[in-house]
């Protein structure tokens, strides 16, 4: 945590500084392209070091919070970046102690049971783009099960290309109650699902911390849809 801390202070610094020397450039001490190098790695690092703390927060809503957070410190908006780096300086967070990957036992469809046994084995085989794209299926299947099994009717019937941000919005309109956290984390599941899936300018290739905070979070909103 104290390293990440540190991450966030030089960001700050850099960006006060690129600021600065932009707008009084005779005391200039080094080019603009040096400081944006110097912002890129800091967003790199900070990334990096936030989705391995993931698996370690025990409180899951925190966890999504800080992630998002940081996804939101790629604005381009300098006034934006600093109120975000001193949320995140502030985000008060209780961490555990390192483990390996655990899926419990949840009380919940035999086919998202079997998935969850088939994420399992992709991440212990080290194929974490994998796990990410099976964590979002198996989040699309447990949302469409939950909606089923209130209102009684199959939306992929009627709908069958329909997206979770439209779904849930369905689910809303049939008073299937979300808690805000929840929200979050589907939408953060899903949003690295589509960027694992969909083709980009690089091919996205998920470190096993990222597959590791998948597997938890698509865990807990199986917990919290079927419990």
């Amino acid at each position: 945590m104290r390293n990440f801390k540190n991450s966030l202070s030089r960001l700050e610094d850099s960006l006060i500084k690129r600021e600065y020397y932009k707008e009084n450039p005779k005391k200039r001490r080094f080019s603009r392209v040096s400081y944006d190098s110097s912002i890129k790695a800091s967003m790199k690092q900070i990334e990096d070091q936030a989705w391995s703390l993931v698996p370690r927060v025990v409180n899951r809503d925190k966890a999504c919070e800080l992630l998002l957070k940081v996804n939101m410190l790629k604005s381009d908006d300098v006034k934006r970046q600093l109120k975000m780096l001193q949320e995140l300086k502030s985000l008060k967070l209780r961490l555990k102690s390192e483990k390996g990957v655990e899926i419990p036992k949840i009380s919940v469809h035999d086919d998202v049971s079997a998935d969850l046994v088939e994420l399992k084995k992709c991440y212990d085989a080290g194929c974490y783009r994998s796990s990410v794209i099976l964590a979002g299926r198996i989040l699309e299947v447990a949302l469409h099960k939950k909606y089923f099994d209130v209102t009684g009717r199959d939306i992929l019937e009627k709908s069958p290309g329909i997206g979770l941000g439209k779904l849930i919005a369905k689910m809303c309109e049939k008073n299937i109650k979300l808690d805000p956290g929840l929200t979050q984390q589907i939408h953060l599941i899903n949003q690295v699902r589509v960027f694992s899936v969909h083709k980009k300018e690089r091919v996205f290739n998920p470190s096993k911390a990222q597959a590791h905070a998948m597997i938890l979070y698509t865990v807990d909103v199986l917990e919290k849809l079927f419990k």
